[in-house]
C-alpha cells in the first residue's frame, strides 16, 4: 500500500521549540542591519535597559537596547525623535514577539554627518595628510603667536587671559573669522593663507569653543584641512572640548584638547623664569662668598707659615753678645771687623722684615675685594637694564599706546584691516578705529606712494 502524508509520522514541535528555531532561522539568515525610524513608547525600567519602539509612517517594529549598549549613546532618547539604529532582528521567544535588539544609536541627521567625516577622514589617511613625518615641531617660548579664531568667542578670550597670566611678554596676532555657518570654512582656510604669507607668527593656534558636531562643522572641511598640511607654520588645532574631534585636529601639527591648553602648550611660565632667575642670583651669591673664604683662608694660611720675627732677634742678639765678648778680648782692627759684620747682618735682618709683606698681602686682599663689588655692581645693573628694556619693549608694542600717540586702524565692512590702497574702492565705506572711540570714513579716491629707486 502506498503511504501518504496522512500516514507519515508526525513531527510535533513544542512552542518553545518553534519560537526557538523561527529566532535561529531569523539571525542566521539577516545579521545586523540598520534601520531609520521615529522612537515611541519608550521606557528604561530600573534594570537600566531600554524598550521601545521604532516605525514610520506605515509599519513599526518592536526594540530592546540592553544597558551594555545603552550607556555608549551620547544623547537621551525620546519619544518622536528621530534615530538611526544597528540592531539584530529576531524573536522575543518568552511572549513569541518579532523584536530587534539594537547594539548602536544615533540621531538621524547626526548619522549622516558622522559617516561624511568617516569618509574625509579615511580618504585623507590614505593621503597621507596625517603621518607624523609631516608634523612640524612646535617652537618653544614663542614671541609672536598668531590666533585664527572669533574675535568676540570664550576661546580667544581663555587664550588670552592664560597667556598673559602665564608670560604677558609674548605677541599675539588675531586673525578674525567665523567658527561656524556657511562661510566659516572660507575664512579660516583664508585666515591659514594669510598667516603664512604675513610670516609674522612662530605658530598658529586654530581654536574655537565646544558645541555641537554641526557646530564644528566648518573644521571638518577638506580645503581648511589641506590649507593647514600646506602651512609652513605650524599649526595647533584647539577646537572644542576635550572629546570633541575634527579632522583639524588629525592634520594639524599639534592637537590641543582645548584652547585653554593651547596657550599653556605654546607660553613660558614666568615663574619658572623667576625661578631660573633666583637661582642665578643665589649661586652667584654663593660664588662670591667661596671666593672670599678660599682668600681668607690664603691669608691665614700664609700667617702660619709666617716665622716670630722676635725669636729671630733674640737668636741673633745672643750671637752678637758673644760677638761681643770675643771682640773686647781681641785687638782693635779684629773688633772693627767684626763690628762691621755685625752691623751687615742687622742691616739684612731689617731687609726681611714680614711687615713688609703683610702689607703688600693686605693691599691685594682689598683691591680683590674691590674688583669682585664692583663685578656684582655691573652685573646687577646689566640685568636691571634688560628688564628695562624689555619693559619698554612690551609698552612700545601695545597697540593701546600706539593709538594714543594718533595712529588709527582701518578696516572695511567686513572688519578686514585695510593695510594697502589696493584693498579699497572708491565710495566704499570703512571704519577708523580711534583709541577713544571709531569714526566712519567713505573713500573718494585712492592714489599710490610711488616707489624710489
Amino acid at each position: 500500500m502506498n503511504s501518504t502524508p496522512f500516514n507519515e509520522p508526525r513531527k510535533i514541535l513544542s512552542v518553545s521549540e518553534l519560537n526557538r528555531l523561527v529566532r535561529n532561522l531569523i539571525e542566521s539568515n539577516l545579521g545586523s542591519v540598520w534601520i531609520e525610524g521615529e522612537i515611541s513608547n519608550f521606557s528604561c525600567p530600573n534594570s537600566g535597559h531600554w524598550y521601545l519602539t521604532v516605525k514610520d509612517n506605515s509599519s513599526q517594529v518592536r526594540c530592546a537596547m540592553f544597558k551594555n549598549n545603552n550607556s555608549k549613546v551620547k544623547f537621551k532618547p525620546s519619544d518622536g525623535k528621530l534615530v538611526l539604529i544597528n540592531c539584530n532582528p529576531g524573536i522575543y521567544e518568552a511572549r513569541g514577539e518579532f523584536q530587534v535588539v539594537i547594539n548602536s544609536m544615533e540621531e538621524a541627521g547626526l548619522g549622516d554627518l558622522q559617516r561624511k567625516f568617516e569618509q574625509l577622514k579615511n580618504k585623507l589617511n590614505e593621503e597621507g595628510l596625517f603621518d607624523t613625518k609631516f608634523k612640524k615641531k612646535i617652537p618653544q617660548n614663542c614671541t609672536t603667536v598668531g590666533i585664527i579664531t572669533s574675535p568676540t568667542g570664550a576661546a580667544v578670550r581663555d587664550i588670552l587671559s592664560i597667556m598673559n597670566r602665564r608670560f604677558p611678554l609674548t605677541k599675539v596676532l588675531i586673525y578674525p573669522c567665523l567658527v561656524q555657518g556657511s562661510e566659516a570654512a572660507s575664512q579660516i582656510k583664508d585666515n591659514i593663507i594669510l598667516a603664512n604669507f604675513q610670516n609674522y607668527c612662530d605658530v598658529l593656534i586654530i581654536s574655537r569653543g565646544g558645541g555641537s558636531i554641526e557646530d564644528l562643522w566648518s573644521f571638518n572641511d577638506e580645503q581648511v584641512a589641506r590649507e593647514i598640511f600646506k602651512s609652513k607654520l605650524p599649526v595647533i588645532s584647539a577646537v572644542g572640548h576635550e572629546i570633541d574631534f575634527t579632522i583639524a585636529d588629525f592634520v594639524s601639527d599639534l592637537r590641543a584638547p582645548t584652547p585653554s591648553a593651547a596657550a599653556e602648550i605654546i607660553t613660558r611660565d614666568q615663574r619658572d623664569l623667576n625661578r631660573v632667575l633666583l637661582s642665578s642670583k643665589q649661586q652667584l651669591l654663593f660664588a662670591v662668598k667661596r671666593y672670599f673664604a678660599e682668600i681668607n683662608e690664603k691669608i691665614v694660611n700664609t700667617k702660619r707659615l709666617l716665622k716670630d720675627p722676635r725669636r729671630q732677634l733674640q737668636d741673633k742678639q745672643q750671637y752678637l753678645d758673644q760677638i761681643e765678648i770675643r771682640l773686647s778680648r781681641s785687638f782693635k782692627n779684629l773688633m772693627i771687623n767684626k763690628n762691621y759684620l755685625f752691623e751687615s747682618k742687622f742691616d739684612r735682618i731689617k731687609k726681611n722684615n714680614p711687615k713688609k709683606n703683610i702689607e703688600i698681602m693686605s693691599t691685594k686682599i682689598r683691591t680683590a675685594i674691590d674688583k669682585a663689588t664692583i663685578f656684582i655692581n655691573l652685573r646687577i645693573l646689566e640685568k636691571t637694564k634688560v628688564l628695562s628694556n624689555l619693559t619698554k619693549v612690551a609698552d612700545a608694542m601695545n597697540p593701546g599706546n600706539i593709538l594714543d600717540r594718533g595712529y588709527s586702524i582701518l578696516q572695511n565692512k567686513n572688519k578686514q584691516v585695510i593695510t594697502s590702497v589696493k584693498m579699497t574702492v572708491p565710495a566704499e565705506t570703512l571704519s577708523a578705529r580711534m583709541s577713544d572711540g571709531s569714526i566712519q570714513l567713505r573713500v573718494l579716491d585712492h592714489k599710490k606712494k610711488s616707489r624710489k629707486n
